[in-house]
């Protein structure tokens, strides 16, 4: 394995590597006292350290340094918070989990596919690391290809968010924000003119400014 060439290790890497990091859905299981606890298999899997590609970097420092070069290793991202409700510390393990995965993504293309958002208007410990989760997310709009974002709101979202992202492909946003509420979404066609689908579905509502310029002649597939 010492001999072979950077770009075929980093092949070997990338297929290596789960596409359902770094939270994928987790069962917690209870003890002999009905206690919840959680099994070696859930700690590894929000251990940083544990899980590929980062897991590669510890065997030497040639493979610690190709893999912390490799944006793309760290480009896919797949969250499923849904399991993680109600268990504080796993949605902070989560969280600095998705800080070190976007730092290592470098300035490559993302992949975002994130469900289990349930914000309920609290100032509780979950409900401001769920928005430190969402808010990274959004913060990282400029690298943007193929995104979706699944979330539920229990109050209303007051504050617009805003969609500028120029190398967006495909977006899918999915707002349940009850009968009587919309999640108030701003999106720049005149900046995300590469983006070839489209689909808002429910509780969003999906603001145009009218002197944008509509450059969408890559727009194949539009569901409203």
């Amino acid at each position: 394995m010492e001999s072979l060439p950077d770009d075929l290790l980093e092949l070997i890497f990338w297929h290596a590597s789960p596409v359902r990091y770094p939270t994928s859905p987790i069962e917690v299981i209870a003890d002999d006292d009905g206690e919840q606890i959680f099994s070696e298999e859930v700690r590894s899997r929000l251990d940083i350290i544990r899980v590929p590609p980062m897991n590669f970097s510890l065997v030497c420092h040639a493979w610690r340094n190709l893999v912390l070069s490799c944006g793309c290793l760290w480009s896919s991202l797949e969250i499923y918070l849904d399991s993680l409700h109600g268990f504080d510390r796993l949605l902070l393990e989560a969280l600095h989990m998705l800080r070190v995965w976007i730092r290592n993504s470098l300035d490559a293309p993302l992949d975002v596919h994130a469900f289990g958002f349930v914000f309920l208007g609290s100032q509780s410990e979950k409900e401001q690391i769920l928005h430190c989760i969402f808010n990274l997310l959004l913060g990282e709009q400029h690298r943007w290809s193929n995104v979706s974002l699944n979330a539920v709101y229990n109050t209303p979202r007051i504050e617009n968010i805003v969609i500028n992202a120029k190398s967006l492909t495909h977006l899918h946003l999915n707002f349940d924000a009850g009968l009587w509420s919309v999640i108030p979404v701003t999106l720049d066609f005149s900046v995300c003119s590469q983006l070839k689908e489209l689909d808002v579905f429910y509780g969003v509502k999906l603001i145009l400014n009218g002197s944008q310029d509509f450059l969408l002649g890559h727009l194949n597939v539009l569901r409203l």
